[in-house]
């Protein structure tokens, strides 16, 4: 009797352990295009900030829960959970335009240039230093692809897809 009770217990562990094995792994990011994706869920939101020139203004990116992939001396690794801030300057009021937005360290009035951009991970703030981000608009949904670096020399990429909540603290 004792050795069928300690039989059906290794059973009950053996499928608990397989069953939730299976279904973290379908939680798991793959990599499709040379980015991950995810099934996990992100919050994105927009929030215009006004007029900095007659003809830009700033506009405030936040996508919580990112993911991205981070290359450094040691290798490539998927980093997950983040929240990423990107200040982008913008020719249209209401929704980010499709192009190239090139990162400047000044705080530039030019449309299609980020600033003020970091990433935070949990353990802190990182800010990133230099790079690009594409942008598709087919409001309210985007694509953004950032391919940018931190000051240590870190490389990033990342590419979020989705729609994006909208706010306007200028009017």
């Amino acid at each position: 009797m004792k050795i069928l009770k300690i039989t059906q217990l290794f059973l009950l562990m053996a499928f608990v352990t397989c069953s939730l094995d299976s279904c973290l792994k379908s939680n798991l990011p793959t990599a499709q295009n040379g980015y991950f994706t995810s099934s996990l869920v992100q919050e994105a939101s927009i929030t215009d900030l006004g007029l900095v020139s007659d003809t830009v203004r700033k506009l405030m990116v936040i996508i919580k829960g990112f993911k991205y992939t981070l290359t450094n001396d040691y290798g490539t690794f998927l980093q997950t959970g983040a929240v990423v801030e990107v200040e982008l300057s913008s020719n249209k009021d209401g929704i980010i335009p499709s192009g190239k937005y090139i990162y400047t360290s000044s705080n530039s009035t030019n449309p299609f240039t980020f600033s003020n951009a970091f990433i935070s991970d949990g353990a802190g703030f990182i800010d990133i230093s230099n790079g690009s981000i594409t942008v598709s608009s087919n409001n309210p949904a985007y694509s953004l692809l950032f391919e940018c670096s931190f000051a240590d020399g870190e490389y990033f990429t990342a590419k979020y897809n989705g729609g994006m909540l909208y706010t306007d603290n200028y009017k």
